[in-house]
């Protein structure tokens, strides 16, 4: 009898804790879940962590703790929280997204790429979030550039690729390289014959670091290499009537018939230094420059004149002696310079009609050997949908760009012409974009002043890896 009474006892003291457990839940769940609908959210943070602490943690006591302290800011403080309650899910989308974005704000980049991982591609696409890759994505552009007169300034063919290394959400750099090279031969009137044999290679590297307060720094260093070797012949002649006025002789004629043949190589050598600090507001893009570049001019050539000389002699007109000579000689030039030139200037973006329409300008001030002038680079960009834009720009002549479109090659060769560039962007899928651009450009030939123009058609495409 008295076995039996312990026994009901007990019974009764366990139903009792199990009952009073069972309302401690109760009322722990509906006091939580109540402040987290108030959005109250520091009643709701310290209330979380006083009843963890005790021992009364859950899934989602937790996860609405961390809530709470996420929602005030107090990111170092949400993430315990989060992490806990993932220990019953570890693949739980929600709260990888929350401690995903709780180190973005604090800048643990090293963790982020962690949590990145379980989100599925809905949530990753929203995000834009771009995990550090030695390898980021490739660039791979090529085009030509046509000649509406080829025979005379010849057509351009040439290659770009270039590729980007994310070594975490601060810092990366983008660099390209490009070559091409042309044949192009002028004449002017069969007197004058011009061939030329041209290279060009660049080099391109554009750092990125990004700053507090949304500031980005963007430093750039272009280099360009450029050489020709030419070949030209000319013809010249010249006729003098000479009045002798003596007892034989009454006048003379001599004709000069000069051949000059030169050859040589020219050789520059550009260096670009660029720094620039960018940063939006709202909806104004801004960034403020410094261009610093150096040119190394080099001439090497070897001029050969031969003068030939017909000279005839009359009494009257009777022809009484003739006479022929030849004059030789060379004359060989080494030629170098060195010129500087300073820019400073502000790249504006603006967004108009909910952010479809962008207007922008790149205006510079300019200081090139003592000639101090004012440029300015308009353009403007439309977004047809996310995945479509089309962009008009304007280059005037005497400007070497090397801050649009990473480095494209036909902004850096070394002509300083007008451009009219297009450019129309379209994301393929997630990893590929699809780049074309139409350039038109015009001048005039210095050697010759034969007008010319080239139409330009360049073929981009961007795959991140």
């Amino acid at each position: 009898m008295e076995i039996r009474y312990r026994i009901i006892t007990l019974l009764f003291l366990f139903v009792s804790v199990c009952a009073l457990g069972q309302n401690s839940y109760m009322d722990l769940e509906e006091t939580s879940r109540k402040l987290y609908i108030n959005q109250d959210w520091e009643k709701l943070a310290s209330y979380g962590e006083e009843k963890i602490n005790q021992g009364l943690g859950y899934y989602d006591l937790a996860l609405r703790t961390g809530i709470a302290y996420y929602n005030l800011k107090q990111y170092e403080k949400a993430i315990p929280f989060f992490e806990k309650a993932l220990e019953n899910n570890p693949n739980d989308e929600i709260i990888n997204e929350y401690l995903f974005w709780s180190n973005v704000y604090l800048k643990d980049y090293s963790k982020t790429d962690v949590y990145f991982k379980h989100l599925n591609d809905t949530v990753r696409n929203k995000i834009a979030y771009r995990p550090s890759k030695l390898f980021d994505f490739v660039y791979v552009e090529t085009g030509a550039k046509l000649s509406n007169n080829p025979q005379k300034v010849g057509n351009v063919y040439y290659g770009n690729i270039g590729l980007n290394h994310r070594f975490s959400q601060k810092f990366g750099f983008y660099h390209s390289y490009n070559y091409f090279s042309i044949n192009r031969e002028a004449t002017k009137s069969n007197t004058f014959n011009l061939k030329e044999n041209i290279h060009q290679q660049n080099y391109y590297i554009a750092p990125i670091l990004s700053l507090k307060e949304g500031f980005v720094l963007k430093p750039s260093l272009n280099y360009a290499g450029y050489s020709n070797e030419y070949t030209s012949s000319s013809v010249t002649k010249e006729l003098y009537n000479v009045n002798e006025n003596s007892l034989f002789l009454t006048n003379s004629t001599h004709l000069y018939t000069t051949n000059n043949q030169t050859s040589g190589q020219e050789k520059i050598n550009l260096y670009m230094l660029q720094l620039g600090v960018e940063k939006w507001l709202n909806k104004l893009y801004l960034m403020p420059y410094f261009n610093y570049s150096l040119e190394n001019y080099s001439l090497i050539t070897e001029e050969t004149n031969k003068t030939d000389l017909h000279s005839e002699y009359f009494n009257n007109s009777t022809l009484v002696s003739t006479y022929d000579s030849t004059y030789t000689w060379n004359s060989p030039i080494n030629y170098s310079k060195k010129s500087t030139q300073l820019r400073a200037g502000i790249d504006l973006k603006y967004l108009l009609l909910k952010n479809r329409l962008r207007l922008g300008i790149d205006a510079s001030f300019i200081s090139n050997e003592g000639n101090n002038y004012i440029n300015a680079i308009p353009s403007v960009e439309y977004f047809l949908n996310s995945k479509l834009s089309i962009m008009a720009c304007y280059v005037r002549q005497n400007n070497y760009v090397i801050s649009l479109f990473n480095n494209s090659q036909l902004f850096n060769t070394k002509d300083k012409t007008n451009k009219v560039i297009s450019l129309i962007s379209w994301k393929i899928d997630k990893n590929n974009s699809f780049y074309f651009s139409y350039q038109y450009e015009k001048d005039i030939q210095f050697e010759t002043n034969i007008p010319y123009n080239y139409n330009s058609f360049i073929f981009g495409l961007k795959h991140l890896l």
